[in-house]
């Protein structure tokens, strides 16, 4: 099942280099980013619905959406400005730069998440390897960027 993951991980790292080039394209054809943006979260937003059908998943039940943390849309808000930044990057700096870009952002903000335990999570405290991963990181980034 481990493997299954690794997989499965590693296609959807590799549709998120795709993903931008895909958006940008639509959103030329369509006169401006936030088109391109809306149509690939609607059609984001359509496969889910289809899925939950699909898998006849019951409705949440609503005592479970009472005291609801109102943060917890933020989930959704950076996904918006995920999808956004990377259409109009991947263009303009290339597919490499900009998923090397990502991963550099993704990799800081979960060492920090990991250090203070932030969202919940248990702590991980940055030892000095994972600091010289980042480094490594950052390395690749500075060297693919040229």
């Amino acid at each position: 099942m481990q493997y299954l993951l690794v997989l499965l991980i590693l296609v959807a790292g590799a549709s998120i280099a795709v993903q931008p080039v895909i958006n940008a394209t639509a959103a030329a054809e369509m006169g401006h980013p936030l088109w391109g943006a809306l149509v690939s979260a609607a059609v984001t937003f359509l496969a889910l619905a289809a899925a939950i059908v699909a898998i006849r998943l019951p409705l949440p039940v609503v005592e479970s959406l009472r005291g609801f943390p109102t943060w917890f849309y933020g989930g959704g808000l950076i996904g918006a400005f995920m999808l956004f930044a990377a259409l109009l990057a991947a263009p303009r700096l290339g597919v490499a730069t900009t998923a090397a870009l990502i991963i550099a952002g993704q990799l800081a903000a979960a060492l920090a998440i990991d250090q203070f335990g932030w969202l919940g999570v248990p702590q991980h405290p940055i030892s000095g390897l994972r600091a010289l991963g980042a480094l490594c990181l950052l390395a690749g980034v500075t060297l693919i960027r040229s």
